[in-house]
This record gives structure tokens, C-alpha cells and sequence, in this order.
């Protein structure tokens, strides 16, 4: 019984851990990214400098290089 209990208790633990890191997928306005031109495109179709600049205006995914013009 108390094995199960702590089993349970591991279990919802990890799956709050697993969701808290879905949801925290992007950074605060305030971070700060490295200089690093490496573009990327997001699904705004905006080039942003990086990936850190994309995932500062909450986009998640995004493909390498510059948007076409």
C-alpha cells in the first residue's frame, strides 16, 4: 500500500514536471540573446536573428535560415 502510494505520488510529480515544461516554452522579454546572427524564420514570416529573438515573441517553432522575401 504505501509503495503504491508513493508510486502515485512519483507519477503526478513528474507528469506536473512534464507539463510546467510544455507550458514555459518561451522566454521573458527581458533575456538576454547572444549577438549571434544565425536567422531564423517564424510563422509571422519574419526573419528573426536568432532563435532566442523568436522564442522571446513566443513563437516555439520555426525553420533555420531567413524567410523568402
Amino acid at each position: 500500500m504505501i509503495f503504491q502510494r508513493a508510486l502515485l505520488i512519483f507519477f503526478v510529480f513528474s507528469l506536473f514536471l512534464g507539463l510546467l515544461g510544455c507550458i514555459r516554452k518561451t522566454l521573458p522579454i527581458d533575456t538576454a540573446c547572444p549577438g549571434i546572427y544565425q536567422p531564423v524564420c517564424a510563422p509571422d514570416g519574419k526573419t528573426y536573428s536568432n532563435s532566442c529573438e523568436a522564442r522571446k515573441k513566443g513563437f516555439t517553432r520555426y525553420s533555420d535560415g531567413e524567410c523568402p522575401a
